[in-house]
């Protein structure tokens, strides 16, 4: 029995010196590293028996071409830990316990209960793709190149006409950390939600295929959050249009909320709905999905999430780059998903109990309907609510916004809409 220990011990030591060497690592190797690590027997009190060996190997080989198969084809991170697992139960067995046939067994079994567990990651990042061949490698890359490792990269291919499909499984082929979907074209929502559906991190985040990360974005937020345990979801800064030449750098502060209706107004959560730079605790989404059929998805499930988060941070570090592209997954030029944000809106208005107040963020309201009505002349379904001048100068909103709130207590809510329509061209700004 202690000969089989010190063997066992060994190929335990000599795979996790294998994956420590061997940063990126095919799955069929890591296939063979395993069949090595659990090449044992199932009936240790036999061992020495020659014609049980062939039985157990097969057997053995059945388990693990059935773990691979589960996992993906793993990944080189996940079995260094589990390495590690095994090698320090092995290195705590005293030699005389292991010496006793039925102690040396079960800690033998035990290592086998180890290496089959399911495996996890830290962290989920679901990426959408569709028609974005010429920036998805950039997209992809940004991940890849993260000095945090402990992640699968979920690539969902929304039914691409052009090469994205093919770079996501040349991706996937060179990196055992990346999963692809391929799927019929469904949206932005159906894309996510697949991702969301086969995500196996104990966080979840979103990077749509025209954007990227910043260098070593990954580690330090996880490390943030690693730190703060209770973090249900933690907001990062934004570089806006990058590359265009109204770019800039949108930062949320160093701030802790454990009021969701605080987080919503005074940290103006309704401005950047965005399902990006935040990282999301995974069991938010425990019944919870983007709608489908619907743009500005985020702004409808934002406030679905913040229900059931019981503390939210943001920070002002790390760096999430967003950059335009009109023929890409998320865009909206014509705004014809315009009702479904204000729709998203109204709802909120109404669930906060703020639609008879005049807020800050009833402005930001207000200017969505208005550009609803110039895109669509839908009939306007905005609630009005009865305020004062005075009630009117003391919001922290631009002058125009200011003559637009006037106007409206004047005019009413129709007029408004159509003098809008009349004064400005036809362009969608959010």
């Amino acid at each position: 029995m202690l000969q089989i220990y010190e063997i066992v011990y060994k190929r335990a030591r000599n795979l996790r010196e294998k994956l420590l060497s061997n940063k990126e690592t095919s799955a069929r190797k890591l296939f063979f590293y395993r069949f090595l690590f659990i090449f044992l027997p199932f009936d240790f009190r036999f061992a020495r028996r020659p014609l049980v060996l062939p039985i157990g190997h097969s057997i053995t080989y059945s388990l693990i071409s059935h773990s691979v198969s589960q996992e993906g084809g793993g990944g080189s991170h996940r079995l260094l830990r589990k390495a590690d697992l095994c090698l320090s139960v092995l290195k705590h067995q005293p030699t005389s316990a292991m010496q006793n046939q039925k102690n040396g067994f079960f800690v033998l079994h035990c290592i086998r209960f180890l290496l089959f567990l399911p495996s996890r990651m830290k962290l989920s990042i679901v990426i959408p793709v569709y028609g974005v061949e010429n920036t998805l490698a950039r997209c992809i890359d940004s991940v890849l190149g993260q000095s945090f490792s402990d992640y699968e990269l979920i690539l969902v291919d929304d039914g691409s006409r052009d090469r994205s499909g093919a770079i996501c499984d040349e991706y996937a082929g060179r990196d055992s950390r990346i999963r692809v979907i391929h799927k019929g074209n469904g949206g932005l929502s159906s894309a996510r939600n697949a991702g969301i559906d086969i995500a196996r991190g104990d966080y979840i985040t979103f990077i749509d295929s025209d954007d990227f990360l910043g260098d070593n974005t990954l580690s330090i937020l996880m490390t943030r959050l690693s730190a703060h345990p209770d973090y249900d979801i933690l907001e990062y800064p934004v570089c806006w249009h990058y590359g265009g030449p109204d770019q800039t750098t949108i930062k949320f502060g160093a701030r802790e909320y454990n009021d969701m209706k605080k987080y919503w107004l005074e940290g103006k959560a309704y401005a950047h709905t965005f399902a990006w730079n935040k990282i999301y605790v995974r069991r938010l989404f425990d019944g919870i999905r983007y709608p489908a059929n619907r743009l500005y998805e985020d702004a409808h499930t934002l406030p679905m999430l913040l229900r059931k988060a019981h503390l939210v941070a943001t920070t002002e570090e790390g760096l999430y780059y967003y950059a335009s592209n009109p023929d890409g997954i998320t865009m909206d030029p014509d705004g014809r998903g315009l009702p479904d944000l204000l729709d998203a809106h109204v709802q909120q208005l109404h669930d906060l109990g703020l639609a008879n107040q005049l807020t800050e963020y009833y402005s930001h309201v207000l200017n969505i309907q208005l550009d609803v009505y110039r895109f669509t002349r839908q009939t306007p379904i905005i609630p009005v609510p009865k305020f004062s001048s005075s009630d009117r100068r003391h919001l922290p909103v631009s002058h125009k916004t200011q003559l637009k709130l006037r106007m409206l207590n004047l005019l009413g809510i129709k007029n408004l809409c159509k003098i809008h329509r009349l004064l400005l061209p036809r362009r969608n700004n959010h």
